[in-house]
């Protein structure tokens, strides 16, 4: 259950958050034929700096604030819902996102008609989702939510029912470690792991050319973590800001897409009121989720490697030490906490905290266990 909340949380809240993204790389899901062209060295110089730049322009980023708009389109049942509100993040782990559902009315479908008729005489492409029947997609009425996170606990607020369900973070995952979700690839992580962990290409394989304010990116995930939640995701890219100006994302079915519009944002803008990330539940009948630290399929007694990701070394390896594994600097081949260096970074606050991990997080500890951290350096 929590998995679930999390992944609505990071969908909504975290979309805006540019920071390097710090978090375990598992084993890659098989590649197999490439889905993005193949890149010549021009191409690959000018992927190579654009990411670079991204990162170091996610470094400074400590809060946003912005609206949004988000589209889902249910290419099956032939519908879509609207919804628009604002969004709040701040760094390394809270945001809260407001979604107000759009209200409908009889004149709505007569307009979206008219406009689908009226780019059909014209000989252009309709603005609206046209159905198998040339009819635009059904609308449908969806209630006001909100969602939030203060670190600790993940809110889900249905406002209409005045119910609210929370969700305790584990420990081993608070922190920089709730930066890793569904849209990861919008963190502005160092280029070597976003080129780890996803295909990514330019919009018909060509770069930006001199004087472009904005790139659009495809992008494919490359671990199977990643490909359970999404298929593939299309990015338009501010290249004055490095913040996301929309994002489509494509369920793992292709069947079902969704779109996110943003507007106004500001970035590191005044806080002007009080903690907006733990949400007031007066009034509303709370269904409090406990934390669940083993996996279904797991031994509730068996210790577990802990996600580390984000985490200072020496905190890192005082965890791992209470566990019973042991580090042994004068004989590297005997210590079961290894520690070597991982990307770079430009944010202090970063440096020096676990980037990756090996095993990843609820692996079994054994007698053979040994756990490999990289750390970001400055």
């Amino acid at each position: 259950m929590l998995n679930r909340f999390a992944s609505l949380c990071v969908i909504a809240l975290l979309t805006f958050c540019l920071m390097p993204a710090v978090r375990a790389v598992p084993q890659a899901a098989a590649a197999g034929t490439p889905r993005v062209s193949p890149m010549d060295d021009a191409t690959q110089a000018a992927m190579d700096q654009l990411l670079q730049e991204w990162s170091e322009n996610s470094d400074g980023i400590k809060r946003l604030e912005g609206r949004v708009l988000r589209i889902v389109y249910d290419n099956v049942f032939e519908s879509e819902s609207r919804a628009s509100g604002k969004v709040y993040y701040e760094k390394p782990d809270k945001g809260r996102m407001d979604l107000n559902g759009v209200p409908l009315d009889g004149r709505e479908q007569q307009q979206r008609l008219a406009a689908a008729a009226q780019a059909i005489k014209a000989g252009r492409q309709s603005p609206i989702r046209l159905k198998k029947t040339g009819e635009p997609y059904d609308l449908k009425q969806i209630d006001d939510k909100i969602w939030s996170c203060d670190g600790q606990r993940i809110y889900e607020l249905d406002v209409k029912k005045e119910e609210a369900v929370v969700a305790p973070i584990p420990a081993r995952m608070q922190g920089a470690n709730i930066m890793d979700g569904p849209l990861p690839f919008l963190f502005g992580m160092p280029p070597e792991q976003a080129k780890r962990r996803f295909e990514m290409g330019f919009h018909n394989g060509k770069p930006p050319v001199a004087g472009a304010t904005r790139i659009q990116l495809i992008v494919y995930p490359n671990l199977g973590q990643d490909a359970e939640q999404w298929h593939h995701a299309d990015v338009i890219l501010s290249l004055e800001t490095y913040l996301p100006v929309a994002v489509r994302m494509h369920n793992s079915a292709e069947s079902q897409e969704t779109v996110w519009s943003f507007e106004d944002v500001q970035v590191n803008p005044l806080r002007l009121f009080g903690d907006p990330y733990t949400p007031n539940l007066r009034g509303y009948k709370v269904k409090q989720l406990q934390e669940q630290m083993a996996g279904p399929n797991q031994n509730p007694g068996q210790k577990l490697v802990p996600n580390l990701i984000g985490r200072t070394h020496s905190e890192a390896q005082g965890i791992l030490e209470k566990l019973g594994l042991k580090r042994d600097k004068e004989q590297p081949e005997l210590s079961q906490i290894l520690i070597l260096k991982g990307s770079r970074t430009n944010d202090p606050q970063m440096q020096y905290r676990v980037e990756s991990q090996d095993p990843p997080a609820d692996t079994p500890i054994n007698s053979a266990t040994k756990v490999t951290m990289r750390l970001l350096i400055p």
